[in-house]
């Protein structure tokens, strides 16, 4: 994985130009590409294809390769590239990752306990786009059956962009918990 990983970087380094097609999506979503780089690492806007189950792939030279913006996903170390994240530049709303490997994108601030300081909960952006205009604070879902486990594994209060959205996350994390595990009283449970 390592090498097919490094692999990738190295492709969209080839393609981290300053393209028109870049810059004018930069100045569109008016992105800070000095703040993203920390969190973010190398960003492009090339062509992806959409492989299903979401996940991408380069796609410079596919019939159905659409517009991308694609930047990298850092593990919990704030360090580490472990995936790449990419969205149709028209539905940022549906990211999708080349491995696999990533849930939330920010997830360095979601484990993060300082993140939670002075019972500040953790923002939770609605798409990787709206992450990244608003500087990288907080984290973005990617991949929501990776995500539910890194929620429940977050060390202070999650706040979504409305009510709605908090329901979703809760409903996510829920997702993932089998209820039929938890019994009550527990004098009943050892009997059985």
């Amino acid at each position: 994985m390592i090498d097919l990983l490094r692999a990738a970087r190295e492709y969209l380094y080839e393609r981290a130009l300053p393209t028109d097609g870049f810059l004018a999506y930069v100045r569109a979503h008016r992105l800070d590409l000095f703040r993203i780089e920390g969190f973010a690492g190398v960003a492009a806007a090339t062509p992806i294809i959409d492989c299903g189950n979401a996940r991408f792939d380069f796609g410079d030279e596919h019939n159905e390769a659409v517009p991308g913006f694609i930047c990298e996903a850092f593990a919990a170390d704030g360090e580490t590239v472990i995936d790449l994240v990419a969205w149709p530049l028209d539905r940022p709303d549906q990211p999708m990752s080349m491995f696999g490997r990533v849930g939330l994108i920010g997830v360095a601030a979601a484990m993060n306990p300082a993140t939670y300081i002075f019972d500040n909960p953790l923002v939770i952006e609605r798409n990787p786009l709206d992450w990244l205009r608003s500087g990288c604070v907080g984290a973005a879902i990617v991949d929501p059956r990776v995500a539910a486990w890194e929620l429940i594994d977050c060390p202070g209060r999650i706040a979504g962009q409305d009510q709605a959205h908090a329901r979703q996350l809760l409903e996510l994390a829920h997702s993932v918990i089998d209820g039929s595990r938890f019994v009550a009283p527990a004098r009943n449970a050892r009997a059985a």
